[in-house]
C-alpha cells in the first residue's frame, strides 16, 4: 500500500470541535455532559496521523525510530517540564505541605509518563479530591507517550511482515 502525506484540512475542523467540547465541559461539566470525549477525538486524530506519516516514512526506507522517538521527546518534555517545575514553584505558595507533596509525586509520575496508571489505582479520576491537582490532565499526555513507545514498533513489525 502506497503510503502519502498530505495535509488534511478537514482534521482542523474536528480538532476544533474536539477542544471545543473540552472548553465547555471543564467550565461546566453540566452543559455538555460527555464533552471529554474530544480527548479520544485528539486520541484517534494523532494516531491517524501517527500511522500515516511513519507507514510513509517506512514505505520511503527513511524511517528511523531513534528520530521519531527525539522528535517526540523534544516536542513534548521541554514544556511538559516547564509546566510541571512552574506548577510546584506556584504550589509552594498556593497550598500545604501535604498537597505540595502530593504534587511532587504526581510530578514524578508525569515525568516518567506513567501517570494514567498512578490515577487509575490511586483515586476516581472524577473524584473531588483529585480534582484540585493540577497534573490530573497529564493522564492523556502519559497516555499518548506510551503510544508513541509502543506503536512505531508495531508498524516496522507490520510492514516486515508484509501485514
Amino acid at each position: 500500500m502506497g503510503w502519502t502525506v498530505s495535509y488534511v484540512k478537514n482534521l482542523d475542523g474536528v480538532r476544533s470541535l474536539a477542544i471545543l467540547l473540552v472548553l465547555v465541559f471543564h467550565i461546566d461539566h453540566y452543559l455538555v455532559p460527555g464533552g471529554f470525549v474530544g480527548v479520544d477525538v485528539f486520541f484517534a486524530i494523532s494516531g491517524y496521523i501517527i500511522t500515516r506519516n511513519s507507514m510513509a516514512s517506512i514505505d520511503n526506507k527513511k524511517f528511523s525510530l531513534t528520530d521519531f522517538y527525539l522528535k517526540r521527546f523534544t516536542r513534548l518534555f521541554p514544556a511538559a517540564l516547564v509546566v510541571s517545575i512552574l506548577t510546584l514553584l506556584t504550589g509552594m505558595f498556593l497550598v500545604g505541605p501535604e498537597d505540595l507533596r502530593n504534587y511532587g509525586r504526581t510530578a514524578i509520575y508525569s515525568a516518567l509518563a506513567v501517570v494514567n496508571i498512578f490515577f487509575n489505582f490511586e483515586a476516581d479520576y472524577f473524584a473531588d479530591d483529585l480534582a484540585s491537582n493540577p497534573y490530573l490532565h497529564n493522564w492523556s499526555l502519559s497516555v499518548e507517550e506510551q503510544f508513541y513507545l509502543v506503536w512505531p514498533s508495531l508498524l516496522l513489525l507490520m510492514a516486515g511482515l508484509k501485514l
